[in-house]
C-alpha cells in the first residue's frame, strides 16, 4: 500500500474496524459470564460488581473499550496493548470504574485492587490469539484502509496462518497477513476456596478476641463498682463524734467492725459470691451473643472483583506521589517568594510615606550611606588595632564637623 493510504481519516477507519473486532472477541469471551452482576445495593461504587458462588472456572470476564493509540494509557495503567498493524500500535483504554456509566457493561473494569494476597480473588490473564488483514488484490495505488479487513482468530497456529495465507492468495482473492492479538482478562485464582476458608477463619477469630474483652472491661468495671460499694458500707459503720473526739463504741459495735471477724469475713464472701454470680451470668451472655455472631460468620453467596495491585499500578502510584510532593514544593517556593516581594513592597510603600530629612538628620544619613560604601578597615591586633581606631574615630569626627560647617553656612545663606 502507498504512503497516502495512511492519512488521519484512514487511520481513524482502522481504529474503527479494531473497536469493532474489540466488541467481538468481548462478546465471545463473555459467554460464562451470567454469574457475574451488579449489586445496586453495594454503599461502594467499587464493589458494585460481584460473582455469585460457586465461581466457574470458565469465568473469565475480558476488558474491552475504546481504541486508540495513545501509548500513555498503557504507561499511566490505564489500559492495554491491544496489537500492532503496519507498525501502529494500538491500545484499549480504559473506562471508569463506576460500571453504570458504561454503554456496555464491562464487569472487568469493576476490579477493585488489594494490597492483600489473601484478599486478591481474581488475577489478571493476558492470551495472545491472532488476527488476520485481508486485502484485495487491486493496482496499490487504489489501495485504502477502508479495503482492509480484519477477522479474529482464537487459536491458530503459525502452520494454519501459513496455510490459509496460500490458500487465500492461490484463489486470487486477497493478500492475507497475521498479527498478534493481545486479550487481556480476568479469572478467578485457583485456591479461591480456601481464600474463603480463610476469611471467614480471620473473621471468627476477630469475632472472639472482641467478646473476650467486652468480658474483661465488664468484670473490670463490675469489680470497681462492687469495690466502691464496700467502701462506702465501711464508711457509714465508722462511728460519729465532735471534732477531735472519738466516741467510745459499745461492745457490739466494736465486734461487728473488728477487722478479722466473722461478720466482716462473711460480708466479703457476700460481695465476693456476687461478683462471681454476675461474671457467670455475664459469660453466658456474652457466650450465647458470640455463638449467634459465630454462626452469621460464613462463606458469602456473592464475592467481589479484586486483584493484587501489579508492581507498574504500584510504581505509577509512588510516581504520581512524587509529582505531587514537587509540585506541592514548587507551590510552596511561590507563595514563600509572593510573600516576600509583597513584604518588601509594603517595606517600600512604609518608607515613601515617611517625611523627608532635612537638615542635620539628612546629613548625619548621607555620612553613614558614605560609611557603609566606602567598606570596612582591616583588622588589626593590640595597640594597632587602638591605633587604627583612634584613627578612624579622628577622620569620622572631622568628617561630621565638616559636614556641619557646610551646612550652617548653607542655612546662613
Amino acid at each position: 500500500m502507498d504512503a497516502h493510504a495512511f492519512c488521519a481519516e484512514g487511520l481513524k477507519v482502522l481504529e474503527n474496524k479494531l473497536a469493532n473486532v474489540v466488541w467481538k472477541v468481548f462478546q465471545i469471551k463473555s459467554q460464562f459470564n451470567s454469574s457475574v452482576f451488579v449489586n445496586l445495593a453495594a454503599e461502594d461504587s467499587k464493589s458494585r460488581v460481584q460473582v455469585s458462588r460457586p465461581v466457574p472456572n470458565e469465568l473469565k470476564p475480558p476488558f474491552a473499550g475504546p481504541v486508540t493509540q495513545n501509548p500513555q494509557v498503557a504507561k499511566d495503567s490505564k489500559g492495554y496493548f491491544l496489537c500492532k498493524l503496519f507498525g501502529i500500535p494500538f491500545f484499549v483504554a480504559h473506562q471508569s470504574s463506576d460500571v453504570l456509566s458504561h454503554d456496555v457493561m464491562v464487569a472487568a473494569w469493576g476490579v477493585r485492587n488489594v494490597s492483600k494476597a489473601d484478599a486478591a480473588l481474581f488475577a489478571h490473564k493476558e492470551e495472545v490469539c491472532s488476527i488476520m488483514l485481508k486485502v484485495p488484490m487491486k493496482d496499490p495505488k487504489q489501495l485504502t484502509l477502508l479495503d482492509v479487513d480484519l477477522v479474529f482468530y482464537d487459536q491458530l497456529s503459525e502452520g494454519d496462518q501459513a496455510v490459509m495465507a496460500k490458500d487465500m492468495e492461490e484463489k486470487g482473492h486477497f493478500h492475507c497477513c497475521f498479527a498478534n492479538f493481545h486479550v487481556n482478562f480476568l479469572a478467578p485464582v485457583t485456591d479461591i476456596e480456601d481464600l474463603l476458608d480463610s476469611q471467614v477463619a480471620r473473621h471468627k477469630e476477630k469475632a472472639e478476641k472482641v467478646a473476650k474483652n467486652i468480658i474483661r472491661s465488664s468484670l473490670k468495671q463490675r469489680q470497681k463498682a462492687e469495690k466502691q460499694a464496700k467502701q462506702k458500707a465501711q464508711k457509714g459503720k465508722k462511728p460519729k463524734g465532735g471534732r477531735g473526739k472519738k466516741a467510745a463504741p459499745s461492745s457490739d459495735d466494736a465486734e461487728s467492725i473488728a477487722p478479722g471477724s466473722d461478720q466482716e469475713e462473711q460480708d466479703i464472701n457476700e460481695i465476693a459470691g456476687r461478683i462471681i454470680q454476675r461474671a457467670e451470668a455475664e459469660q453466658l451472655k456474652v457466650d450465647q451473643v458470640l455463638e449467634q455472631q459465630l454462626a452469621k460468620i460464613s462463606k458469602p453467596t456473592y464475592i467481589p472483583l479484586t486483584k493484587l495491585t501489579s508492581p507498574d499500578e504500584k510504581q505509577t502510584c509512588s510516581a504520581r506521589g512524587l509529582l505531587m510532593q514537587a509540585a506541592l514544593k514548587e507551590a510552596q517556593e511561590l507563595e514563600a517568594a509572593q510573600k516576600k516581594s509583597k513584604a518588601a513592597a509594603d517595606n517600600k510603600r512604609e518608607l515613601s510615606k515617611q517625611p523627608p530629612k532635612i537638615g542635620i538628620l539628612a546629613c548625619l544619613e548621607k555620612f553613614e550611606k558614605s560609611r557603609e560604601q566606602a567598606g570596612g578597615i582591616p583588622r588589626a591586633k593590640g595597640k594597632a588595632k587602638a591605633k587604627v581606631r583612634s584613627a578612624k574615630d579622628k577622620d569620622d569626627k572631622e568628617l561630621a564637623t565638616e559636614g556641619v560647617m557646610k551646612l550652617g553656612k548653607h542655612l546662613l545663606k
